[in-house]
C-alpha cells in the first residue's frame, strides 16, 4: 500500500466534512484499492476496523499514543498502546449467516455493518434505530420450531444475540484497560479507530498545507510540484527557507 502526501490531502478534502461513518469508508478506500464504495460498506465492523488499523501502521507505525478522561473523575489519562496489543481475531462471514439457540428461540442472523449502522443513522430515533438493526440482522426466528418475527423476540434474547454478534467479530469492538493514577478506578474504554486516525490525518494534512504555503510563497513553486518532493527534500528546502 503506497498512499502519497496527495493522495492524503484528498482523503482529508473528500472526509473533512463527513460523517464518522462516512470518513471510515474514505479512510479505507486507499487501503482495498479494488473495493468500491458498497463492498466497503458491507465489511463486517471488525474487518473495517482491521483494515483500519492496517491503513495506521502504514501511515504512522504500530504505536499509538492518547488520552482518555477518567469516567469517576474526569482525570485525563494519557495512554501508549500497540495495534498488535488491540488486534483480534479476524472475522470470517459465513455465506448463510450464523445461527444462534438462545433458549427456545433458534436465530438465524448476520453481523452488522457500515451499511447497517447509515440506516440506522437516517432513522433519527434511538428506540426505532434499535428495532431496525435487529430488523436488517435478524434473516430468521423460530420459537419452539415456529416461526416466528424478530420483532417478536424478548429483550433479554436480543441482549444475548448482541453478546454473540460481538463474539463473534471481536474487532468490531476495541477495549483495553486504563486505571486513573488519581482516583484508582480501572475502566476500559472503547478505542475509535475511525476518530483516532481522522484527527492524525487532519493534523498532517494541516501541516502538509502549511509547508506548501510556506515554500510556493518563498520559491513561487506549485501546490503539485511542492508536493512531488520528498520529504526529506521538502524538510531541507523548509529549513533554507527559515535560515534566509
Amino acid at each position: 500500500m503506497y498512499i502519497s502526501d496527495n493522495d492524503l490531502l484528498k482523503i482529508w478534502e473528500y472526509g473533512k466534512d463527513k460523517h464518522p461513518l462516512e470518513r471510515a469508508l474514505i479512510l479505507l478506500a486507499p487501503t482495498l484499492p479494488g473495493y468500491d464504495r458498497n463492498r466497503l460498506a458491507s465489511l463486517s465492523l471488525g474487518q473495517r476496523n482491521h483494515y483500519l488499523l492496517d491503513m495506521r501502521e502504514h501511515l504512522a507505525g504500530s504505536e499509538l499514543k492518547g488520552y482518555a478522561d477518567c469516567p469517576k473523575c474526569a482525570e485525563r489519562i494519557g495512554f501508549n498502546v500497540r495495534t498488535g496489543d488491540i488486534r483480534r481475531e479476524h472475522y470470517r462471514p459465513e455465506p448463510e449467516g450464523h445461527t444462534a439457540q438462545i433458549g427456545d428461540y433458534a436465530i438465524q442472523f448476520r453481523v452488522p455493518n457500515t451499511h447497517d449502522l447509515l440506516a440506522v443513522l437516517a432513522v433519527g430515533d434511538v428506540d426505532a434505530g434499535h428495532d431496525l438493526l435487529v430488523h436488517r440482522l435478524v434473516r430468521r426466528v423460530s420459537w419452539k420450531q415456529e416461526a416466528i418475527a424478530a420483532e417478536q423476540l424478548p429483550p433479554e434474547v436480543i441482549e444475548e444475540l448482541g453478546e454473540r454478534v460481538t463474539d463473534l467479530d471481536p474487532q468490531s469492538e476495541i477495549r483495553f484497560a486504563l486505571k486513573c493514577f488519581r482516583c484508582d478506578h480501572p475502566w476500559s474504554p472503547v478505542f475509535d479507530i475511525t476518530r483516532f486516525l481522522w484527527v492524525e490525518v487532519n493534523a498532517t494534512a494541516r501541516q502538509l498545507l502549511m509547508e506548501v504555503v510556506t515554500l510556493a510563497q518563498k520559491y513561487g513553486w506549485s501546490e503539485s510540484e511542492i508536493l512531488k518532493l520528498s520529504p526529506l527534500r521538502r524538510k531541507t528546502y523548509l529549513e533554507l527557507a527559515e535560515a534566509e
